[in-house]
């Protein structure tokens, strides 16, 4: 431990290292920086994502799920299906952002989902959070 705090004052003396000094020291201000993710840029806004994806098993038969919902990026929505269907089926799902024309979204969302999440996209009146899934299971 005395080595290298005799190298360090040996290195100052030499002027072969300069002191370390914090960005407000440089700068003279008496408020420390933030750190990376404070400076960053606010997070997203939540956005109306719809995803869908069918799955077929022998014997069992085909089901097909259906999820609107809320979220900032499409990857928060995936995690959102990975709660409600499984890991597998959250990746294999089409999603898109908006309530454009959708496959299934007609038959697979209720009028008052959807007024809800017009709302949303128009700004009056929306809810907080919203996570609506739906699943038509047939046996062929």
């Amino acid at each position: 431990m005395q080595a290298t705090v005799d190298l360090a004052k040996q290195m100052l003396a030499s002027r072969q290292s300069e002191p370390f000094q914090t960005d407000a020291a440089r700068t003279g201000s008496v408020e420390p920086d933030g750190s990376a993710a404070e400076t960053s840029q606010p997070p997203p806004k939540h956005k109306v994502f719809l995803g869908t994806v069918s799955e077929l098993v022998q014997g069992q038969g085909h089901t097909l799920h259906f999820a609107a919902g809320l979220a900032r990026r499409e990857s928060d929505f995936r995690s959102q299906l990975a709660r409600d269907w499984g890991s597998v089926l959250a990746k294999g799902a089409h999603i898109q952002s908006g309530l454009s024309t959708f496959p299934f979204a007609d038959l697979m969302m209720a009028n008052p989902v959807r007024n809800l999440l017009e709302r949303w996209e128009s700004g009056t009146d929306a809810p907080a959070s919203l996570h609506y899934t739906c699943r038509l299971h047939g046996d062929f």
